[in-house]
């Protein structure tokens, strides 16, 4: 029933029977390991802990690396190298909230400087150009990928659900629900920033 309900949990058999077909029976039925209790010891019992976590974090991180990139951005190379930098820093983990203070911080600027720079660079404000890529990304992960709006949202730095749906329906005029079924081609272009 434990697999059942959740296959990926493990499950380690303690039993007084010193019979193997009872410890046969129980890997047969999805358990992981098995620890006789007349014979218990300390350090058999943590090498299964060791082992079971190592294979949970495995699985965890096969899972990451098989989910889409949120986005990929190319960087002009005429840009200077602090707004290159920015916008790397930016685009890497937009689950992420930066504000320009932080950029600035971790660029190595001033906040007015990085911004005015900013928008001589890149051509739009730093706050316009932020939402533009996580309506970039909500948009093709609603296109391309199952998650639900409470995912997508924490995946471009929303952490609500709800306000997620609010902000989409703002930029582009259509709930997320719509947009995934309609898979109209609504991007960033049809998006003006409120300043």
């Amino acid at each position: 029933k434990i697999k059942q309900a959740a296959p990926n949990t493990k499950i380690l058999l303690l039993s007084c029977h010193r019979d193997f077909e009872y410890a046969q029976e129980g890997i047969k039925l999805g358990a992981s390991g098995y620890i006789l209790k007349t014979a218990f010891q300390d350090d058999e019992f943590e090498e299964y802990l060791k082992q079971f976590s190592a294979e949970i974090q495995s699985g965890v991180n096969e899972q990451n690396s098989n989910e889409p990139d949120v986005l990929t951005y190319s960087i002009d190379e005429k840009w200077p190298e602090p707004i290159q930098k920015a916008v790397q820093l930016i685009t890497k983990d937009l689950s992420k909230s930066y504000s320009s203070v932080d950029i600035a911080y971790e660029v190595c600027l001033s906040r007015s400087h990085f911004s005015t720079l900013f928008r001589k660079s890149v051509g739009e404000s730093f706050h316009a150009f932020t939402e533009r890529l996580k309506l970039d990304a909500a948009c093709e992960l609603l296109e391309t990928t199952t998650f639900t709006l409470q995912e997508i949202g924490e995946k471009i730095g929303v952490q609500d659900g709800k306000y997620f749906s609010k902000w989409f329906k703002k930029c582009t005029g259509h709930t997320p629900s719509d947009y995934r079924q309609t898979k109209r081609g609504i991007h960033s272009d049809d998006f003006t920033p409120i300043p």
